[in-house]
């Protein structure tokens, strides 16, 4: 590193700073003042020193080429979820930032797009999610020593309140059951006494069903996911998701009469375990728009989703006495708290249950009063 004066055509005085990066290349840069000067190159040798320095080249990396290179990195990620990120970028995110060098964005940018967002009536788990998307990509750019820190840094975030659905009652899921066109009463029951994703249903095959095990087996080792493209068949999308199922002997025998009626066996191993009503896979839209929704509009059970079957079978575990890590296996879930905070729900049973533990918990001084009167 080294100072060096020049007097300009115009008779001016500069002072160059000249430095070398850590591959060896040259960089510099001129000022008006030795004392300038001076002041650069002292904060140019501590941020060498401390590993705070970043590349000058870097200045002109706009945020849409940054988001290209996470794009890039990402290869391996699920088309689902690519497909998601993609349209997130091209929807919000690079219309408004895109153009801008990375170092120019603050962050009152990130809250400015936020309140935006909010504005305009986006759910804040949709805002969340597009600003992971932004924080993956600033993060990145810390990471390549682009940035010195992310400008979503601790950035504020709409609440996300609890996932409201619900889950059934015994007679609730018995009555749904009841109202099941027959076809598909194997797919309803397996989903409410499993806790599976629908993805995972869908994309359960004839071999992935262990009736002679002991115990007997469903595996989950993959899911069927709409794409732009059409239907994909994908992993699960953590090694939690990737689970084996013990099921109990009336999944068995419900499984198999299903798979008697269907005429198949475990030499259609390849095939769908479940099916459509034209015999191919399951499409997510025709179980719901002419199964799902005529059989909870005839069982009363209007506004109850798919999903909420996965949320019933949570409750049922919990409610039994199941302990969390268990439940959480059976879920697929990483986290406890995914558990507890999306899928278990409360019920007008255990609420009732709870009240009386709490009443039976304290003595009642009028009681009392009256033994001895």
């Amino acid at each position: 590193m080294s100072i060096h004066k020049r007097v300009t055509e115009s008779g001016s005085k500069k002072y160059d700073v000249k430095l070398r990066r850590p591959d060896g290349t040259q960089y510099q840069k001129s000022f008006n003042t030795k004392k300038d000067a001076e002041a650069y190159a002292a904060q140019q040798n501590v941020e060498h020193n401390n590993g705070t320095w970043i590349d000058d080249r870097t200045n002109k990396i706009t945020f849409e080429e940054m988001s290209a290179r996470w794009l890039e990195s990402n290869i391996a990620k699920r088309t689902t979820s690519r497909n998601r990120d993609i349209s997130i970028l091209d929807k919000h995110l690079t219309p408004a930032i895109g153009k801008l060098p990375l170092k120019k964005i603050k962050r009152s940018d990130i809250s400015s797009m936020i309140n935006i967002w909010t504005t305009a009536g986006l759910s804040p788990a949709t805002i969340r999610r597009h600003v992971a998307v932004l924080s993956a990509i600033f993060n990145m750019a810390v990471a390549d020593d682009i940035l010195h820190k992310s400008p979503t840094l601790k950035i504020t975030t709409p609440r996300v309140d609890p996932s409201h659905g619900r889950a059934l009652t015994s007679d609730e899921a018995a009555c749904l059951l009841e109202h099941i066109p027959y076809d598909f009463y194997a797919l309803v029951f397996i989903m409410l006494t499993t806790g599976v994703r629908w993805s995972e249903a869908a994309g359960l095959q004839i071999k992935h069903f262990s009736p002679m095990t002991s115990p007997p087996t469903l595996t989950i080792e993959q899911g069927l996911h709409e794409t732009g493209k059409g239907y994909e068949m994908e992993k699960p999308k953590s090694a939690a998701s990737h689970r084996v199922i013990v099921l109990a002997q009336k999944h068995v025998e419900v499984i198999a009469q299903y798979l008697k009626e269907t005429n198949r066996t475990a030499a259609n191993a390849d095939e769908p375990l479940f099916v459509g009503q034209k015999g191919g896979h399951l499409v997510a839209s025709n179980f719901r728009n002419r199964i799902w929704q005529p059989a909870v509009k005839a069982a009363g059970l209007e506004g109850l989703k798919v999903k909420d079957m996965r949320k019933t079978a949570a409750t049922n575990l919990l409610q039994n006495g199941l302990d969390m890590k268990t439940v959480t296996a059976v879920l697929g879930h990483e986290n406890i708290s995914t558990t507890l905070n999306h899928y278990a729900k409360t019920t007008p049973e255990s609420l009732s249950i709870a009240a009386k533990v709490l009443v039976s918990g304290v003595t009642n001084p009028l009681d009392q009063m009256k033994k001895e009167a």
